[in-house]
Formats: structure tokens, C-alpha cells, sequence
């Protein structure tokens, strides 16, 4: 029986998981595409494609972009016969095509299995809302959706003495993320810190521009050990987790432990499915409390391989249906080991020129030019 597992446009970790599972699941045929000519990711795979832009998508079944989406991929899967597609960015469209797209013979993998959790998943205020109700430990969160609402908090000072921080309320990469702490004299980008008199006073500035406020969250600032757990998951039911403790530049990996279980209680309890990173950080006492949660992997989840645990080659056999639950965690049980690492930059040479990109031959007339795309053969 042929295993394809197709990788959609994903974020930075996209690359680092394929060369993953061809490392330990030979077996199983990888098809990769992007929307953007990304050789370094594309090259990696067996076959890969250039998908149909996504701007102006929407959930509706009428919308010309969607009908060239859901064309491509129906081509794409019945040419490689692809079991399982795994989507990493722009979750929400595809989760509502799921019932078209399952109806191929695959298996949709979009890190949740409905729009409540994405909805949830998205807005760090919302997340921080439903996690309460749970009663779940989760950073007191306040949400500023204008200058004068953020300009009230930062008066009153809803958390006491304690330093805070500010993040915009969506958003990927802890971008926008400031800590704001009154000994610092203007702003330390290395650690993201700036005095909130500063903070404000470019705030007002932008504002005076025209430049539109966006919904940003303020919480109080937890000095302890942050963490990044990345769990595979079915429906709700955990299947393995590796987690990662941050200590400056420092990672050291976990497979236990009180923030290790939380993470997992989360990722339960939104009822997540697929490979999905959850983030807690300590406070001054050593008690875990829960940042976010992103409906896909983390950028450092390849990380995992110097704690003899691959959780993409996992996620892999266990999607393609080449091991049960009980393997994987047989596995994990036998073969994870602490580790420490320090992430290292590096480069990756590219051609000259990019190879020049073929057109997909669709059986279906949809009225309109077809993405470029192409396939290994082509850039060999």
C-alpha cells in the first residue's frame, strides 16, 4: 500500500520536518507545496507544486479562488495518491472544506476539528478567557482595542507593582511582543524591553500617523522558565508530547513534569488534533501557567531529535496508519533521553537561477490561468 503525506504551505518548520520523516520513514512518499517558489523546502520532498495564490480566499463554496484550490488539490491527491494532508498556515479555510476535501479518500490534518478551537487558538484574549472557565491556570490577560483603552490600563496598573507585558492580541513568533519595565532607560531590543512611557508615546505617534490600532493584550510579566511543548494529538486524545524548557539560549527537553501536564490538559481540552504546540511560562514561584496554543508545529519541533525522540516521523507512521498509539508511546517510552542544545545559525547555498516551473495538467475547465507548478523532476 503507497503512504503519501502531502505538506501544505507551512511556517518555519516545514523544511525541518520533511527532511525528519525521510530520514526514518523511507516508506512513505512526501509531496510538499508552497506559495512561494521556497526550493529550499520544496526541494526536499519527492514531489512538490506551487500552490494557487490564497489572497481573496474565503470559506464560501461559490468564490472562483476556492474552486482552483480545491481543483489543485483534488489533482494533486489522485496523481501521487496522497492519504493525508497536512495544512500549517491559513487552518481556518481549509477546516471549512474538511467534509470536500475527506471526501476524496484522505485525511485532513488541520490542527483542530471544527472553527470554535482556531477561534479560540487565535486571540490570545480569548484563549485566556476559555482556559480560565476550565480552570486551567492561564496569564491574566486584558484586552486594549483602542489608544484610550490602552492608555486607561497602563494608568491604573491592574497588576500592582509587577512588571508587565504587551503582545498583539493575533500573532505568530512573539512578534510585537514588549516587555515594559520602568528601569529601562529607552528600549532593549535583545530582551524586548522598553520603559511604557516610551511604549505610549510611540503608540500616540502612530496614531497621530493614521496608522490603525490593532487589538493588543496586556498581562503581567512571568520571570520564570518558559515553555514549549509539542504534543501529537487525536481529536482530544493525546498520543506523545516532547516539551521544551527555554533557559536563555539554552533548551533542555522534558517528558514530565507539572507545566509538561498542563500543556497536555490544554491540548485536551480544546480537543486538538494533529501536531500542535502549546507554550507555558513560570511565574517567580515556580508555578506554570499556560501563554498560548498554535493549532500546528512549533519552529523548533525538529529539536526533539537530540532527545532520540523524531516526533514528525511519529506523527507521520501514525497518520499513515503505520503505527498505533501504543507504539508511539512504547517508543517514546524506550528511546527519549534528556538532552540540552543551543540553536546555531547557517545558510543554505541556492542555484543560481530556479529551475523553470511546469503547469499541472487539471482535467477540470475552471475558467481562469493555472498556478505555475512542478516536481522534483524538473529541479534535478
Amino acid at each position: 500500500m503507497i503512504h503519501a503525506i502531502w505538506f501544505m504551505t507551512g511556517l518555519s518548520s516545514q523544511r525541518d520536518m520533511i527532511r525528519a520523516i525521510k530520514a526514518e520513514v523511507p516508506e512513505v512518499t512526501i509531496v510538499a507545496s508552497h506559495q512561494q517558489p521556497r526550493y529550499e523546502i520544496l526541494a526536499e520532498a519527492d514531489y512538490a507544486y506551487l500552490e494557487p495564490p490564497l489572497a481573496g480566499y474565503d470559506l464560501g463554496s461559490n468564490s472562483a479562488n476556492t474552486e482552483l484550490m480545491l481543483v489543485f488539490m483534488a489533482e494533486v491527491v489522485n496523481k501521487h495518491q496522497v492519504s493525508v494532508i497536512h495544512v500549517g498556515r491559513n487552518s481556518p479555510f481549509f477546516e471549512g472544506h474538511r467534509s470536500t476535501i475527506e471526501s476524496w479518500g484522505v485525511t485532513l490534518v488541520t490542527g483542530a476539528r471544527g472553527q470554535a478551537s482556531f477561534a479560540i487558538a487565535d486571540n490570545k484574549q480569548a484563549f485566556a478567557n476559555h482556559m480560565q472557565a476550565q480552570g486551567l491556570p492561564v496569564v491574566p490577560t486584558i484586552s486594549a482595542r483602542s489608544l484610550a483603552e490602552l492608555e486607561h490600563i497602563f494608568k491604573r496598573q491592574p497588576f500592582g507593582a509587577t512588571d508587565f507585558c504587551i503582545k498583539p492580541a493575533r500573532g505568530i513568533y512573539g512578534m510585537g511582543f514588549w516587555h515594559l519595565d520602568t528601569t529601562a532607560v529607552l528600549l532593549d531590543a535583545d530582551t524586548k524591553r522598553i520603559h511604557p512611557d516610551i511604549y505610549l508615546a510611540a503608540a500616540r505617534l502612530d496614531n497621530e500617523r493614521g496608522h490603525r490600532f490593532s487589538e493588543q493584550v496586556v498581562m503581567p510579566f512571568l520571570p520564570g522558565i518558559e515553555r514549549s511543548v509539542d504534543i501529537i494529538i487525536d481529536q482530544g486524545k493525546v498520543i506523545t508530547a516532547i516539551g521544551r524548557c527555554k533557559q536563555d539560549a539554552v533548551q533542555y527537553f522534558e517528558h514530565s513534569g507539572i507545566a509538561f501536564d498542563l500543556a497536555l490538559k490544554c491540548a485536551e481540552q480544546l480537543g486538538l488534533d494533529g501536531l500542535v504546540n502549546v507554550q507555558t511560562r513560570d511565574d517567580a514561584n515556580g508555578q506554570p501557567f499556560l501563554l498560548e496554543t498554535n493549532l500546528r508545529p512549533s519552529g523548533g519541533i525538529c529539536f526533539s531529535l537530540s532527545s532520540k525522540v523524531n516526533l514528525s516521523a511519529l506523527f507521520a507512521r501514525y497518520v499513515t496508519g503505520l503505527w498505533s498509539a501504543a507504539d508511539i508511546q512504547a517508543h517514546v517510552a524506550a528511546c527519549f533521553m534528556p538532552a540540552h542544545v543551543r540553536s546555531t545559525s547557517t545558510v543554505l547555498p541556492l542555484p543560481l537561477s530556479l529551475p523553470s516551473l511546469n503547469t499541472l495538467p487539471l482535467s477540470s475547465s475552471i475558467g481562469q490561468p493555472l498556478p505555475d507548478t512542478f516536481d522534483l523532476e524538473t529541479i534535478s
